[in-house]
């Protein structure tokens, strides 16, 4: 996060820089920046791209948060595409963070990245884009068209802490605390014993809270439940 926070101040301080110059008459010197925000917590990173539209400080400012599934759900209507038209045509003085980026891996991904380009390429209209998913989600689709991707430079490229091990446990244990569920001491060593061996092959790599919540319904209570409706039936 150390990275993070120091490229927010440095965009911070060029926007003191940018205001001086207002002040003093000068033009500016700034042009639409893009960004990409990454990381195992898809709620960090929206804070994050929350973070970054207030620091952007575009006049009348507004953040749209939108779900790229969304833009690819077909419509009847004359023009397939009308929500990513009607977002593209409304994008003026606005930050516009776009999330669950798998959506557009597949299908008519093309359409959208082309579209998306087009707006890019504007430098009249003030507004921003940030990319918001995991690495894997964006190195595959920035690999998707050489030119959109060149508009999201490394140095805007941002990234999260990654959670560790012990995070991730910690998690569990308050997600099994919803449930007023207690694991026993063999139980708890079962599951060090299996999240490390997790942790060691990279299988928690692009895990999410979602993936925390769905873990502990499908590996931990599921089983629980069995044992119980065995039992009650002894």
């Amino acid at each position: 996060m150390s990275t993070v926070k120091y490229e927010l101040i440095r965009q911070f301080r060029l926007k003191e820089l940018d205001a001086l110059r207002t002040e003093h008459h000068l033009p500016s010197i700034e042009e639409n920046q893009h960004f990409t925000i990454t990381g195992p917590i898809p709620e960090c990173c929206i804070q994050l791209a929350e973070s970054l539209a207030d620091l952007l400080n575009l006049p009348s400012q507004e953040f749209k948060f939108v779900n790229a599934a969304r833009l690819l759900e077909p419509r009847n209507s004359p023009d397939p595409y009308e929500e990513l038209t009607q977002l593209l045509s409304e994008r003026s003085h606005s930050v516009i963070g776009l999330s669950q980026l798998s959506a557009l891996l597949s299908g008519n991904s093309h359409i959208i990245l082309n579209k998306l380009e087009e707006a890019l390429q504007d430098q009249r209209t003030p507004w921003s884009l940030i990319l918001i998913g995991t690495q894997a989600e964006l190195r595959r689709l920035l690999e998707l068209s050489s030119g959109f991707a060149s508009y999201f430079p490394v140095e805007n490229r941002y990234q999260t802490d990654t959670v560790t091990l012990q995070e991730w446990l910690l998690l569990i244990q308050q997600e099994l605390n919803k449930y007023a569920l207690c694991l026993s001491q063999k139980a708890q060593r079962k599951l060090i014993a299996s999240m490390q061996k997790a942790w060691k092959n990279g299988l928690l790599y692009n895990w999410t809270y979602r993936s925390v919540a769905l873990f502990v319904r499908q590996s931990i209570l599921s089983q629980k439940q069995a044992l119980s409706r065995k039992a009650s039936n002894n």
